[in-house]
């Protein structure tokens, strides 16, 4: 709920209205935030009345959050106030596509899944593969940082921008990089931006390098007797010369979210990408190392047969509509996942509750879905997959964040996981940047 003052709210709406933007005071419900519901909705449709509203809104002391496609609002921590959602998705514009230079800018609102397909009729991608790209949204994907399957071979979202515009709590509008791939001197202000949740300042827009599209892409599917073996065949391959996009394991639990591959066992699934030559090279050398680890079941779907699977591994604990679900996401050394994936094996819980695992042992990555299947979940369970998990990442030097709990929790727990000595540095930068604390307060890291 906001803390903000009816009188501010009144004389934000009067301002706002006299720019005659498009603004909305009814059906407030589904714009909700953690349960927060705010007094207007405005959608800008161009940078200049972005700016404009954010200026209105600083001035009169208001908060407000930014929405994209909203896929991953329930990231971060409850808001300590919301009066104004910001909805992005006026800004959806190719800016300029310069096929021949691999860059393209565009305006955040526009979906992963529009500009992938305009980019793709020049033979062209995006090397981004993140959850429910149909609805996600560029400033979304960035504002968030959460990688798909494809980071190991392409980075994090953050290494394909190399230049944005960002609008500051204050309305400032501010440049960062360029339109073209080159190399820069001084400190990337945009990193500040890409993983911080919006805290000081809004994505307006964003240039981008590309990547061409391979002319061939298969996947190579193996099943083996456990997740642990699985994980460590995946690591065999990351430590050859073999270059794939993407190498995930997932377990049989997982798999009612996967299209059916008939395999019932854990399953390591290898995207491969290159002309043919290449392709065959991939098939031959993984299935080798594959056998080596005293697995012959073994499959190759094609790329049209291998889509759905991969959108799905992108989806995972993202595509349901259950609230009652802990989605944690560990980050490790890749040598350690094994271990880790082992060791939640052997984590004793009530046979009620169910774990699904999804893992990216390439770049130390284990997605972890937990939910009760005869009901909501309790503060006991929690706190004890919780204090048991996070010991688990602690041994092994890795990090821990909460993506998706129940509402009723968030009080009771830190969803960012310790932070350490950065965090006094990130207080220092919201209170320079957002003095007011305009956007988002309370939702990123130590609640700033």
């Amino acid at each position: 709920m906001s803390k903000s003052y009816t009188s501010n709210i009144e004389s934000f709406k009067q301002a706002i209205e006299k720019l005659e933007y498009k603004v909305s005071y009814h059906n407030l419900d589904q714009f909700n935030v953690l349960g927060c519901i705010p007094s207007a909705v405005i959608t800008p449709s161009n940078i200049k009345e972005l700016s404009k509203t954010l200026t209105t809104a600083n001035e009169h002391k208001l908060s407000v959050s930014p929405r994209g496609g909203g896929t991953k609002l329930e990231l971060g921590n409850t808001p300590d106030s919301l009066d104004i959602i910001i909805d992005m998705s006026r800004l959806n514009k190719i800016l300029n596509h310069a096929p021949a230079d691999l860059t393209a800018t565009v305006e955040s609102g526009i979906t992963i899944l529009n500009l992938q397909n305009e980019l793709a009729e020049h033979g062209q991608f995006l090397a981004i593969d993140p959850a429910l790209p149909h609805i996600a949204t560029v400033g979304g994907v960035l504002a968030t940082g959460i990688a798909g399957p494809m980071k190991w071979q392409h980075g994090s979202p953050r290494d394909t921008v190399i230049g944005m515009k960002i609008v500051s709590p204050d309305g400032t509008i501010t440049k960062s990089g360029g339109q073209v791939v080159k190399n820069v001197t001084g400190y990337d202000m945009s990193r500040l931006h890409i993983g911080g949740l919006g805290t000081i300042g809004i994505i307006a827009e964003v240039s981008f390098k590309l990547t061409p599209l391979p002319p061939k892409q298969l996947t190579i599917l193996a099943s083996f007797n456990s997740n642990r073996i699985a994980a460590e065949v995946a690591l065999e391959i990351f430590n050859s010369n073999l270059m794939p996009l993407a190498i995930t394991v997932f377990d049989p639990d997982s798999q009612d979210r996967i299209p059916d591959i008939g395999m019932n066992n854990p399953v390591l699934a290898i995207k491969a990408a290159g002309r043919p030559a290449t392709i065959e090279r991939y098939v031959k050398d993984s299935t080798s190392i594959i056998n080596k680890f005293g697995s012959s079941n073994v499959k190759v779907l094609d790329q049209i047969d291998s889509k759905p699977l991969w959108e799905e591994i992108s989806n995972f604990g993202w595509d349901t509509l259950n609230s009652e679900i802990l989605l944690c996401r560990a980050s490790v050394l890749p040598s350690a996942v094994p271990n880790l994936i082992e060791s939640i094996e052997k984590f004793e819980y009530d046979q009620s509750l169910i774990g699904k695992k999804i893992s990216h042992p390439a770049y130390g990555t284990v997605l972890v879905e937990w939910y009760c299947g005869n009901g909501p979940l309790n503060n006991e369970t929690v706190s004890t997959i919780l204090n048991t998990f996070s010991g688990l990442i602690q041994r092994l030097d890795g990090s821990l964040v909460i993506q998706r709990c129940p509402r009723k929790f968030r009080e009771e727990i830190d969803v960012w996981g310790k932070i350490g000595s950065s965090l006094e540095i990130m207080r220092r930068l919201k209170n320079q940047y957002d003095p007011n604390r305009t956007i988002n307060p309370g939702r990123f890291i130590g609640g700033i």
